[in-house]
């Protein structure tokens, strides 16, 4: 064989293995930057996730954002609201205790005496001080009747003009039950108890309230009944 003949048939071969490898090599290079491309398309699908999630994250923040500033509006409005309404508590507090310093305050004393007048009637209203007893005077209902143009009662308090039902009560809690026992009890006594019982007896005036129990204690009905005709309110 000829040199010639052998170049001719080896330099063809070479070719062929040289580009056997080329190719190799080519193949494997795309294959690794195909494999890397998909990587990057995964990692920005992935960060494209990412970031759309962190996008509703942050509208559910704004949207909680003005939830919050709504009610921190709502709790500063109530906040106003209740200062008003504790201004206006202290101001109608501070009106009641004026009104309470302006009220006469009641002695003790005289108070125990009444709160016992009330247990002494409630357990004792059966016994009753009657005109007989405290003088042997017989009470004469018809000329009591035919005098004061009306049917009285024995020792019936309110028969004294300036004594109603409320103010006899009073006197009875304060052992004050008949004629004769008003007859004998000073004004000034009288006045005193009208003061402890509160200011809507405080504007009575009892000094004629003696004479004319004692009047009706005695059976002088025609005198009373000029007596309180000539003197409108029991006032001399």
């Amino acid at each position: 064989m000829s040199l010639s003949n052998t170049w001719c048939w080896l330099l063809p071969l070479l070719t062929g293995i040289i580009s056997a490898i080329i190719g190799y090599y080519w193949g494997k290079s795309n294959s690794i930057v195909t494999n890397d491309c998909d990587d990057w398309i995964d990692k920005n699908k992935s960060l494209q996730t990412e970031i759309d999630q962190l996008r509703d994250q942050l509208k559910s923040c704004e949207i909680n954002s003005s939830s919050l500033k709504n009610k921190v509006s709502q709790l500063t409005e109530n906040s106003n609201n209740l200062k008003i309404k504790a201004s206006k508590a202290v101001a109608d507090a501070k009106s009641l205790q004026l009104k309470l310093d302006q009220v006469p305050a009641v002695d003790a004393t005289n108070t125990a005496n009444l709160a016992s007048g009330f247990v002494a009637g409630a357990v004792t209203n059966t016994v009753i001080d009657s005109a007989s007893e405290d003088s042997n005077l017989k009470y004469d209902a018809d000329a009591a009747k035919a005098a004061m143009g009306k049917r009285i009662k024995p020792d019936d308090l309110t028969i004294v003009e300036g004594i109603g039902p409320k103010i006899s009560e009073l006197f009875h809690a304060a052992g004050i039950r008949t004629w004769y026992k008003l007859s004998q009890t000073d004004p000034v006594k009288l006045k005193e108890i009208l003061n402890n019982g509160g200011p809507r007896f405080q504007v009575h005036k009892p000094g004629s309230w003696p004479k004319q129990a004692g009047m009706a204690f005695k059976g002088e009905w025609s005198q009373l009944s000029k007596w309180q005709d000539e003197h409108k309110g029991g006032k001399e």
